[in-house]
């Protein structure tokens, strides 16, 4: 689905940089609507893997380090998605590389 949308999205002039106002703005649905499936499919089954995982674990402090694993990325999926690019960025990092780097980190 990501793709087919992609594509549409590439007839609409993804990917240029000399479209007018409206055309950005066609553009731009259309991204937005190949983006919205392929989120709401990563965070799905991120968290599906997180409650599985809630199912093995014995330990109280596994399941709670779990249970703020899944509350971190449920607030930063919906922020991320939510928020207009350019309030994500934080002297120059944005926030996707900072949880990138603090996930590698662990």
């Amino acid at each position: 689905m990501y793709a087919s949308l992609g594509t549409v999205a590439c007839l609409y002039g993804y990917g240029r940089d000399d479209l007018d106002p409206a055309q950005t703005a066609e553009m731009t649905y259309w991204r937005m609507a190949a983006q919205t499936p392929a989120l709401l499919g990563t965070a799905t089954s991120k968290a599906s893997v997180g409650f599985f995982m809630l199912r093995l674990v014995a330990k109280r402090w596994h399941k709670i380090t779990i249970y703020i694993v899944l509350g971190i990325m449920s607030v930063l999926s919906v922020g991320t998605f939510c928020t207009p690019p350019t309030r994500l960025m934080i002297h120059g990092a944005t926030v996707f590389w900072l949880l990138v780097v603090l996930l590698i980190g662990f």
